[in-house]
């Protein structure tokens, strides 16, 4: 059997010795492994429109004894190549340091734009919409991750919770997680946010908010999520050539999320907005940069 890290040179490799209908195999396995790595050899048959059969004898043309034993290899090969990612990053700083000071601004604005636009908003789209029209008529929003996820959990939560009372976000090791997640049924929303290498705290949110009934909704990575189980939907925001560890896909998303939720809540979030407003000048949370010369004249 082929060494799991080879299997998509090995799919390269054969391309010439493929079948038309196997070659409809092989473009899905190389653009679209995300889908490919959780579906059943009649599933894919059919998403391809070619037989069950041809697919078997896909597995077997790569030199796998079976179906499932090349889906497990394509799982291993993905674990292994996202397995340390700290590597990841020692390679972007690595390269950072042949940019001349002078363009490196440029450069990393370049490489950050590069990302948004690799996102696949076609087929984005669609999980997309149904977990804004969940959260539009959803009782309680709570929003979670860890480590640095967390930080993208606290971002979304701000600003969602600037325009609607029922949102909550917290790091999702906190003590007294399912304290606050105790009273969730069907008509709320978790938003867990998880990344390589999947920190246990947010997939058990996950799992727990799932038992609850909730809608969970997950931003992740790739297919080999252990978040993917216990999700109603799944937004992918991959990001192999990201300079760092950078999250500017994710930012996309929830930013797309929050515009949806305020197309959708309508002359309610303006409301919300204006009195949280209001209270804030009230209680003078915000320095006055008009001047003594504004503040005297009331203006």
């Amino acid at each position: 059997m082929p060494e799991a890290a080879e299997i998509f040179n090995n799919i390269r490799a054969r391309w010439e010795d493929f079948s038309a209908s196997q070659r409809k195999i092989a473009e899905m396995i190389l653009n679209d492994y995300a889908q490919v790595i959780n579906m059943s050899s009649p599933a894919l048959a059919k998403a391809l429109s070619v037989s069950p059969s041809t697919v078997v004898r896909f597995a077997s043309a790569l030199g796998y004894e079976s179906y499932p034993k090349m889906l497990q290899a394509l799982r291993e090969s993905l674990i292994s190549a996202y397995r340390v990612p700290m590597k990841r990053i020692h390679d972007s700083v690595s390269g950072l340091f042949a940019e001349p000071l002078e363009i490196l601004l440029e450069h990393v604005v370049r490489q950050e734009l590069s990302l948004v636009s690799s996102l696949p908003t076609e087929k984005l789209n669609a999980p997309f919409q149904r977990v804004a029209s969940f959260m539009a008529g959803a009782r309680n929003i709570v929003i979670t991750g860890a480590r640095a996820s967390a930080s993208m959990a606290q971002y979304a939560g701000y600003l969602l919770g600037n325009l609607y009372k029922h949102v909550q976000h917290f790091p999702s090791g906190v003590d007294d997680r399912y304290d606050r997640l105790e009273d969730l049924n069907e008509r709320d929303m978790v938003l867990c946010i998880s990344f390589q290498r999947y920190c246990k705290t947010t997939v058990d949110v996950a799992r727990f908010a799932r038992k609850k009934r909730a809608f969970v909704a997950g931003i992740t990575d790739y297919a080999i999520s252990p978040l993917i189980p216990y999700c109603t939907e799944t937004l992918f925001a991959p990001s192999d050539n990201a300079l760092l560890s950078t999250y500017i896909q994710t930012m996309v998303l929830l930013d797309s999320l929050i515009c949806a939720f305020i197309k959708q809540k309508g002359d309610s979030v303006k409301k919300f907005l204006d009195s949280r407003t209001e209270v804030l000048m009230q209680e003078n949370i915000y320095e006055d940069i008009r001047g003594d010369e504004a503040s005297s004249t009331g203006e």
